[in-house]
């Protein structure tokens, strides 16, 4: 089978977002030897400023960690919906983000093949 060109991780990289967790996370996965585009979930915010998260897979990333790349002719968009979360644990994505969203899908042809992921299923977030 053909090597995959990168992996998403759509969050709960840990579960009580410690450092311990996180480096144990990270000596896992960098064994794939591939780029990794990460989102959070909400394990991975459980400290109060989501320092631990920011530091090490935020860079670059808008906000509270979304963030658009393009590869292969696709546009992936990475939202972050487990910061703000409803009753029920419903993910919320925010005012703020969704004008990000907006600006970063302005000028783009609707031939552009748009990947969108998050931690929790747009479905339940925007029935």
């Amino acid at each position: 089978p053909a090597r995959p060109s990168f992996m998403i991780h759509t969050g709960d990289i840990t579960h009580l977002s410690k450092a311990a967790e996180f480096d144990n996370a990270e000596r896992i996965i960098s064994q794939a030897k591939l780029d990794v585009h990460y989102v959070p979930g909400e394990h991975d915010f459980l400290d109060e400023d989501v320092k631990l998260y920011r530091e090490r897979y935020g860079r670059g990333a808008k906000g509270a960690g979304w963030y658009s790349f393009d590869a292969n002719g696709v546009h992936f968009i990475g939202l972050v919906n487990v910061v703000d979360l409803k009753a029920g644990g419903l993910g919320n994505l925010g005012a703020e983000q969704l004008a990000w969203l907006e600006d970063d899908l302005k000028g783009r042809s609707r031939s552009t093949p748009i990947v969108v992921f998050a931690h929790i299923p747009l479905w339940t977030v925007y029935p």
